[in-house]
């Protein structure tokens, strides 16, 4: 699957978890029609779709507040960062331990010469 379908998809995603009326949100946030997000967010084979600009998916970004989840965090590498951290956050105490004695132990790894 193209970088495009899975955008597309995870908006769609997004969508159906928020409350009646978040399509129509979206489509004002983006200054553009209901109609044209659909288009814009179509998957179906055969429909007639409408191409993302970069500043739409900045915008989408921008509405839903995160990066899409589906996506490869090194394709945004200030994300990077922000990837680690959560998934650090979202492991045990005993798994972040664990975490940083491995990373402590690469980092001195790569002092020796």
């Amino acid at each position: 699957m193209d970088l495009k379908n899975k955008i597309k998809l995870w908006v769609q995603g997004q969508l159906v978890t928020m409350p009646r009326g978040a399509k129509k949100k979206l489509a004002d946030y983006l200054k553009i029609t209901p109609t044209q997000l659909t288009r814009l967010l179509n998957l179906e084979a055969g429909k007639e779709p409408r191409s993302m600009q970069a500043d739409e998916f900045l915008k989408i970004v921008e509405f839903f507040g995160k990066w899409p989840d589906n996506l490869m965090p090194s394709i945004f590498p200030d994300s990077r960062k922000q990837h680690l951290l959560a998934m650090f956050d979202s492991v045990s105490p005993e798994w972040q331990q664990a975490i940083i004695a491995m990373v402590e132990a690469l980092v001195q790894s790569s002092k020796r010469p």
